[in-house]
């Protein structure tokens, strides 16, 4: 058998994994694949995912809710969901953890099965509207360099699972309903990230509808599998760890859904330059809402939506006589919905913003816990490619299709070179910045304690980011976080399995956040701080009434410019206590007017 007969027998799933797999070694490279390269994950979001799911490793096997993650944040943890740290690989990795290495990482092997499905479930989807066997592997190339999906590679790894969105067209496109394929779909969706979740149950409800508006099942039935999806699907979050907050539920950071929104001219705007050299990045009414609000189509994509475009205006009817309406209205009408929460209530074209409305009190608690509203245009965004390919294979001549896709393709590759060399750079870079963590009494107090108090508690610090370093890429000048000294203190602990009272989580309970900080509070002030705790100080009042008040076997001090107190650590033999920088003590009141502030 010749190597082209080798080739023709090959069947086009495993050609489309095959393609997932070459686009990931050329964007990525195969460093990020070794388990203990962490170097690259020791930045901004992606340090904290690692730091979850180094802490989440040693956590007990049976606990309840499994995906609970006690040791980090402490008084305020929560689990590892909200670390972003992609539950669904920490709970395959984790029943293995007596035979990993003690730095290990899956974050590689997880962007390696998502260009791969990406490309399948691209490959599948396009196969619906042709019998050809390369048309649908071109088309699958364009949804792996998808910009939006090629975004989240900046660091947001667990919103790389794009392909779940896909997957969800593939299931509300395909002839027949299975409530097993949307169940397991469902619960994968869960474990990667909870705005891809609500994506997928969106997507899921249209095809509920369209089943009955089909008649392909009655209402009854339909509901059944609404109920029995549903409660799979809340039983899967409640063993993950999402409910583990309670109420009064909190954002990290200051930006809200009205500016985190997408721009109306988001699927032309190459943001930053770097995704496309021949279109201009356009001037927003905010810096920050292409942050969440990047939906830029790509320059290739474009050109094929001008062509698509052509043929859908010499006969407006085509997809309307080739498709069912019972077939096209829901999925038109989830992604109308999806297009105007995108948008939020604060609409704008370029710099201006044309609309603004208040929300009803109702919609607040969902556009709070999900503020990230321009990634719910993704959805819409790869209908559009899909309306886009299908307008291509259905209405030109098969080589005329192949060869524009090519064609365009190159195009698309050359323009984005930018991101891409960004992509490869952040890959392959070492940590963000040098921990400034060297003495080895750190080691000594690794074994001496089992937790590290940083005063005062709190979800992300001021200390957390310390700046940010520009790097160029061509005429290019992006700028990445470097860590500050909090961050580095959070991989210490996670490092050496100490608990540790802070992090970064996606959303906390400001409730028990306040609890903390007050308990902290009261702890220095009656002077009972725990002998198997370091404590670390970032309050400048609270650290001269503790270091004020400790006692002949306790240790206060500088070390690589971090203020601690260490109780007992004098009669640690082996601790070198005289390389910690010892302070001036000077009387002062306990209760100095500065603690009034301190929580």
């Amino acid at each position: 058998m010749n190597f082209r007969r080798t080739i023709e027998l090959l069947p086009g799933p495993l050609w489309a994994i095959l393609l997932g797999f070459a686009a990931f070694f050329l964007i990525m490279g195969d460093k990020i694949l070794w388990p203990t390269y962490t170097d690259w994950l020791l930045e901004g979001d992606p340090a904290m995912n690692w730091i979850g799911w180094q802490h989440f490793r040693y956590t007990p096997l049976l606990q309840w809710p499994i995906g609970a993650n006690p040791e980090l944040g402490m008084e305020i943890s929560s689990s590892i969901v909200f670390t972003d740290s992609i539950p669904l690989m920490a709970f395959i990795f984790k029943p293995l953890n007596a035979l990993l290495p003690d730095t290990f990482q899956y974050t590689g092997l997880w962007i390696l099965i998502c260009f791969s499905l990406q490309s399948f479930f691209a490959w599948k989807l396009l196969s619906l509207f042709t019998k050809d066997k390369w048309l649908p592997l071109i088309g699958s190339a364009f949804f792996i360099i998808a910009p939006i999906g090629l975004w989240r590679l900046g660091g947001h790894y667990s919103l790389f699972g794009h392909w779940v969105l896909l997957a969800g067209l593939y299931l509300y496109l395909v002839k027949n309903f299975s409530i097993f394929r949307w169940t397991g779909l469902l619960a994968a969706a869960a474990l990667i990230q909870a705005y891809l979740l609500i994506m997928v149950l969106a997507i899921w409800f249209a095809d509920l509808v369209q089943r009955c508006w089909l008649k392909q099942t009655d209402i009854s039935k339909a509901l059944s599998y609404f109920f029995a999806g549903g409660i799979i699907t809340v039983i899967i979050m409640w063993a993950a760890g999402y409910f583990m907050m309670g109420k009064g539920v909190g954002n990290f950071g200051s930006f809200g859904f009205d500016v985190l929104r997408m721009n109306l001219l988001a699927l032309i705007d190459p943001k930053e330059d770097i995704y496309s050299k021949l279109l201009p990045a356009l001037k927003t009414a905010s810096p920050f809402d292409d942050t969440d609000g990047f939906n830029f189509l790509g320059s290739g994509m474009l050109g094929l939506g001008l062509i698509a475009g052509y043929i859908l205006l010499r006969n407006v009817k085509i997809i309307s006589k080739a498709i069912p309406k019972a077939k096209l209205m829901p999925l038109l009408m989830i992604s109308v919905g999806l297009f105007l929460y995108a948008i939020s209530n604060r609409i704008a074209i370029g710099p201006y913003e044309i609309i603004s409305y208040p929300l009803p009190p109702i919609a607040k608690t969902l556009t709070s816990v999900f503020r990230g509203s321009g990634r719910f245009f993704w959805p819409v965004y790869y209908a559009i490619y899909l309306a886009i390919f299908y307008l291509l294979f259905t209405r030109l001549k098969r080589n005329v299709a192949l060869t524009l896709c090519v064609v365009m393709l190159f195009a698309q590759l050359i323009d984005s070179k930018y991101a891409l060399s960004k992509i490869r750079y952040q890959s392959a870079r070492s940590a963000a910045g040098e921990s400034p963590i060297h003495s080895p009494v750190w080691n000594d107090m690794a074994h001496q304690y089992r937790k590290i108090i940083v005063i005062q508690p709190q979800n992300g610090s001021d200390k957390w980011i310390s700046s940010f370093t520009s790097y160029q890429y061509g005429k290019i000048v992006v700028n990445l976080p470097q860590n500050g000294p909090t961050t580095w203190l959070a991989v210490f602990a996670a490092t050496h399995r100490m608990a540790i009272n802070v992090g970064v989580f996606a959303r906390t309970n400001p409730g028990k956040e306040h609890k903390a900080k007050e308990h902290i509070v009261t702890a220095i002030l009656n002077n009972e701080l725990k002998p198997d705790s370091l404590y670390v100080f970032e309050d400048d009042a609270l650290w001269e009434i503790a270091s004020s008040r400790i006692g002949p076997s306790d240790v206060a001090g500088i070390l690589d410019g971090y203020r601690i107190v260490a109780p007992k650590l004098r009669k640690c033999k082996t601790c070198n206590v005289n390389a910690i920088a010892g302070i001036t003590i000077r009387d002062r009141h306990p209760l100095d007017e500065k603690t009034e502030n301190a929580f």
